[in-house]
């Protein structure tokens, strides 16, 4: 098992097809996927998608599958990216645009949002907002 399955929270979608689990807290892998995407795309240019895609990457731990037979060419793009994903950022927002459609990252922000640790309180009183996390990070 993933070790850090341990810590992370679930998050079923697609009528239990997809089980996302992710980082209920912002990691310093988070913030360095963050810097390195700013590298491929300015923070500048990013959009609903780019946001999305640091989001998603700087918090998935482990994705779970168990199809049925109203399962879909799009929902199976889950299961196509997790698969191919290769750790190198640029590849792997090149497979993020090729494999989602435009209402896939409403679900992948829906996972992001719903496992959040609201029991941890931030030791220095900075907000959790994903934005407002962004635009500190970029100082690293």
């Amino acid at each position: 098992m993933n070790a850090l399955k341990t810590l992370a929270r679930p998050f079923s979608a697609l009528e239990g097809q997809v089980v996302f689990y992710m980082m209920p807290y912002t990691t310093l892998r988070w913030q360095i996927l963050l810097k390195a995407f700013a590298e491929i795309v300015p923070r500048d240019d990013w959009e609903y998608a780019e946001s999305i895609f640091v989001l998603f990457e700087g918090n998935i731990v482990d994705m779970e599958f168990a199809w049925n037979e109203q399962a879909t060419s799009q929902s199976r793009a889950y299961e196509v990216y997790w698969q191919g994903r290769t750790g190198n950022v640029a590849q792997d927002w090149a497979l993020f645009l090729s494999v989602f459609a435009p209402d896939a990252l409403a679900v992948l922000s829906q996972a992001y949002d719903a496992t959040r640790d609201t029991v941890l309180v931030n030791p220095n009183g900075a907000s959790e907002d994903p934005e407002a996390l962004a635009s500190t990070a970029t100082g690293l």
